[in-house]
C-alpha cells in the first residue's frame, strides 16, 4: 500500500498547488488535509503528479510502500513508517468517530442521571429543612434540565 509521509523536520503539509489539485479532483479532505488517511489514493496520486511541488514550505512529502498494516510515527514532524504485526486491527476514521460519539452519549446519560438524583435530593431537602424558596427553585431547575426540559 502506498503511503504519503513527510521526510523532513517541520511536519506534514500540502502546498496551495496541491490543495488546488485535490479540490479539482473533488477530494473530501480539503478542509482538514492533515486528518486525511495517508494511504488515500487521491492524496498519493497528487504527490506522484506534483512531486516536490505538493509539499508546503515546512514539508518534504514522499511516497513509501507500507505493506498492509502500518502506523506513522513522527519526531518534530519527521515521519517514518512502522510496520504493524499481522494481528493488527485496522479501524477506520468513521469507526473511531462513532465510538467517541457512543462514549460521549453514555457519559452524558450517566452525568444527567447523577445530576437528576442530586437535584431531586436537594429539592426535597430544601423543603424538609425549611430552606428558602429560591433554593427549591434552583434545585427544580436543575432537575428539569436533567430530564431534558428547557427552561427560560
Amino acid at each position: 500500500m502506498k503511503v504519503v509521509i513527510n521526510n523532513r523536520y517541520g511536519g506534514f503539509g500540502l502546498s496551495e498547488e496541491a490543495l488546488a489539485w485535490l479540490r479539482e479532483h473533488e477530494w473530501k479532505h480539503c478542509a482538514r488535509p492533515e486528518d486525511a488517511p495517508r494511504h488515500d489514493p487521491l492524496l498519493v496520486k497528487c504527490v506522484e503528479a506534483l512531486g516536490e511541488k505538493a509539499s508546503d514550505r515546512y514539508a518534504s512529502l514522499s511516497i513509501v510502500d507500507a505493506g498492509c498494516a502500518y502506523r506513522i510515527s513522527e519526531y518534530d514532524g519527521l515521519e517514518r513508517i512502522e510496520h504493524v504485526s499481522g494481528d493488527a486491527i485496522t479501524i477506520t476514521d468513521a469507526e473511531v468517530t462513532q465510538a467517541v460519539a457512543d462514549v460521549v452519549a453514555a457519559e452524558r446519560a450517566v452525568c444527567l442521571e447523577i445530576v437528576g438524583k442530586l437535584a431531586r435530593h436537594a429539592y426535597i431537602n430544601s423543603y424538609t429543612r425549611g430552606r428558602s424558596d429560591a433554593a427549591a427553585e434552583i434545585a427544580q431547575a436543575i432537575a428539569s434540565r436533567s430530564k431534558g426540559e428547557v427552561s427560560r
